[in-house]
């Protein structure tokens, strides 16, 4: 079966079975064959032939969009032996929701800029739904912020490639001090759970004694500052 998704791909492309066959250099009776024999390996009819020239149908649009992600995956693997080829194929980002803000456009153009056959799959989500899709093979690699001295559940790799703080804003008439009792009384806006940084936070208020009230859990940093 998989010899014969090319057949699918490059007919997509095409347009035609003389088309696919062209590009894969045989005759449009192999391309036939093999489109039948793929369709016969899934049980399923894939092109529409009550037209002319026939299509892709709904089903067959679907099984398409696995082959290449499939083919790609396999031309991705043999390029780990090459030091010299270009990074080619689906790269998945996975990023937390507070770091997938508008600055971030500049650093993903410039990516596909420099290496033109990487196509991106971004995925905006929470830290620990991010670490459970790595773990299960659906992302390549994601961008989260964790407290101090937290790292990736193993065996996940950490890499730190920036730092920052993080700081608590009050509305100008707010009258919330540094203290854990000022702190604990105060009404939060906070991100959903799943969070490691509003995890902190609430631990922190909780040995101190306190049960912080939730006002408002959204992920948008903009949102949050409005209802502030």
């Amino acid at each position: 079966m998989f010899d014969d998704l090319p057949a699918l791909v490059e007919f997509a492309r095409a347009g035609s079975i003389v088309g696919a066959a062209d590009r894969l250099c045989r005759t449009p009776s192999a391309i036939t064959r093999q489109l039948q024999r793929l369709e016969d390996s899934l049980g399923a009819e894939l092109l529409d032939r009550s037209v002319k020239p026939p299509r892709v149908n709904a089903l067959g649009a679907r099984v398409l969009e696995q082959a290449r992600d499939l083919l790609q995956r396999v031309e991705a693997l043999k390029s780990l032996t090459s030091s010299d080829t270009e990074p080619h194929g689906v790269l998945r980002i996975g990023l937390a929701h507070p770091l997938a803000v508008g600055p971030l456009t500049e650093p993903t153009r410039a990516l596909t800029e420099k290496f033109p056959q990487l196509r991106l799959r971004l995925l905006s989500d929470g830290t620990s739904t991010l670490f459970s899709r790595l773990l299960a093979g659906d992302l390549d690699v994601a961008v989260v912020a964790l407290p101090v001295g937290k790292s990736a559940p193993p065996p996940l790799l950490t890499n730190i490639v920036a730092t920052d703080r993080v700081e608590i804003v009050q509305g100008a008439a707010g009258k919330v001090d540094a203290s854990w009792r000022s702190l604990g009384e105060a009404s939060w806006v906070l991100n959903p759970l799943g969070c490691f940084l509003r995890a902190s936070l609430t631990d922190h208020l909780e040995r101190a004694g306190f049960t912080p009230t939730i006002a408002a859990e959204i992920h948008n940093v903009h949102l949050q500052l409005a209802y502030v």
